[in-house]
């Protein structure tokens, strides 16, 4: 019999020798994302942590015509996205989605450039 096709487009068994009709286990489905913030959690699979920023500081995180958050994003390796506030709030969420390491370097690189513009007032 000819190979198998692991190309094909459609949802139904390619006749009596497709895996299906012979007991296998269906493909595996992808693991879905770890959303929140799960720092106990050490696997390569892609995790999404969000964490929240007043307004005032998004410009220096994102940067002049968005330079900084993509340096943010190619050192790290993560997937950055900053919120607009919600209507009646001051607070912006920025979602940073990627592997444990990545996210912690994105968060590494978030706090220094929030520093170095000199916006920052915590210790």
């Amino acid at each position: 019999p000819p190979p198998f096709n692991h190309h094909h487009n459609n949802n139904y068994p390619n006749g009596p020798n497709n895996n299906y009709n012979q007991g296998a286990p269906p493909p595996q489905i992808p693991r879905p994302l770890i959303t929140g913030d799960d720092s106990n959690y050490n696997s390569p699979q892609t995790q999404t942590n969000q964490v929240t920023i007043p307004n005032h500081l998004a410009s220096c995180i994102i940067g002049h015509r968005g330079t900084k958050i993509a340096q943010i994003r190619q050192t790290s390796g993560a997937m950055i996205r900053i919120d607009d506030p919600a209507p009646g709030s001051n607070d912006r969420i920025i979602t940073i989605q990627g592997t444990a390491t990545q996210i912690s370097q994105a968060q590494y690189y978030l706090q220094m450039a929030v520093k170095e513009s000199g916006l920052w007032n915590g210790n």
